[in-house]
């Protein structure tokens, strides 16, 4: 079975993972010395160490599909590959706005949703 597409974690997150866990565990002082030590946007590691997570990290607004029909709809298209046929953009978007039907959504992508 093919491996699925997934999203990588940046550097940057992972950056401020530790500094957030320096910051809890006592060895670094504060967020000031943290951002400056790991190398991070200071306003980015407060927002996060005070529990709002940063923007780029919601990636569930104006989502069409969830994250299961997403992560089915990332299986049709390794399927494709893996079975040597091209899946094209409008492919796609046949798929997509199949498992929204399945799931009884009113919602349907569009045909620059894949773009």
């Amino acid at each position: 079975m093919p491996a699925i597409r997934t999203k990588k974690v940046a550097p940057e997150e992972q950056r401020i993972a530790k500094a957030i866990k320096e910051i809890q565990d006592g060895t670094l002082k504060n967020v000031t010395v943290a951002a400056q030590h790991y190398h991070v946007p200071y306003y980015k590691l407060y927002h996060c160490f005070h529990g709002q997570p940063a923007m780029e990290t919601n990636g569930r607004l104006n989502k069409a599909l969830s994250v299961k029909q997403e992560k089915a709809l990332l299986l049709y298209i390794n399927r494709c590959k893996e079975m040597g046929r091209p899946c094209e953009h409008k492919h796609i978007e046949l798929a997509a706005n199949s498992l929204l039907r399945a799931s009884d959504s009113l919602r349907l992508v569009s045909r620059s949703w894949t773009t």
